[in-house]
């Protein structure tokens, strides 16, 4: 049986590029979907099999929609990590027409903040659900207006190239993960990533200070902490974080036994196999 993979669409967008290159000589059904929402909701109801969502960048850092979902809206476990190399590319239809509006997804635009400002000071960012739908967006006419996106998603449309590589950062580069419902066997060898998300008590003077004691003291590598407001009240955070550990090792278990035994709540997103490969144009 085919295993489905749901993606953020429409074709064309870096998360379809993405799951092109995890699944490339498959027989998997890759399937777009047309919120992050949805992408990961489908999964959690077995509608597909398994996701490939954005989940950082090295430019805009955490990608708020997936991070917040993960944590709160699905019961998901990551499964694997993909790194991709992000060139973006403005399109139009009429390149002697000025440009009044700039659309894209929020991430898009973020990524190539300096080169708007610069570029295109007076024109009025839109967000859009996805990169490759603002470039669809185009196909309406509006000669005045431009669209952020990879250069697939354009040359499908036949539309026209503005500009070519405006990401501010040359080495702009996202961070993917393959989500499913349950985890594989973990490997008895090499080395873990591990993902989670606690709330601390923030009233507890050193309380964050003693989440990353558990770490440093038995040389666990913290490589990524991200904090996002509860909602509840101002000063509540939730910290996402990764380690990195060994296989082998049970410094990471007892870490993430204390710090749960701590915490006012907190969420195993998933461990799974650290990435190896080096994807070009990506530093890590």
């Amino acid at each position: 049986m085919k295993v489905k993979v749901a993606y953020l669409g429409p074709v064309g967008t870096y998360s379809h590029q993405m799951t092109q290159q995890v699944y490339q000589g498959t027989s998997a059904e890759l399937i777009a979907y047309p919120t992050m929402e949805q992408v990961l909701e489908v999964v959690e109801s077995s509608e597909v099999d398994e996701a490939i969502v954005p989940i950082e960048n090295s430019t805009e850092g955490a990608v708020l929609v997936a991070t917040d979902v993960l944590a709160h809206g699905v019961n998901l476990q990551i499964t694997n990590e993909y790194l991709l190399p992000i060139e973006h590319f403005l399109w139009g239809v009429d390149p002697n027409q000025a440009v009044r509006e700039i659309i894209s997804h929020p991430q898009a635009l973020g990524q190539c903040r300096k080169f708007i400002k610069a570029t295109y000071p007076e024109a009025q960012l839109t967000p859009f659900a996805s990169s490759a739908g603002a470039v669809y967006e185009l196909l309406q006419g509006h000669t005045d207006l431009a669209a952020i996106g990879s250069r697939q998603s354009g040359e499908e449309l036949s539309l026209v190239i503005l500009k070519e590589r405006i990401q501010d950062q040359k080495s702009n580069c996202t961070r993917f993960v393959q989500v499913q419902k349950k985890s594989p066997p973990l490997p008895k060898v090499g080395w873990l990533k591990i993902s989670f998300v606690c709330m601390i008590n923030g009233e507890k003077s050193g309380s964050l200070q003693e989440v990353l004691q558990e770490f440093s003291s038995r040389k666990i590598n913290m490589t990524r902490i991200e904090s996002r407001p509860t909602g509840a009240k101002i000063g509540e955070y939730y910290f996402f974080i990764d380690i990195v550990d060994e296989a082998t090792s049970v410094a990471w278990q007892e870490a993430l036994t204390n710090i749960e035994r701590e915490s006012l709540w907190f969420k195993n997103l998933g461990i799974y196999p650290v990435l190896q490969e080096k994807a070009e144009g990506c530093l890590i």
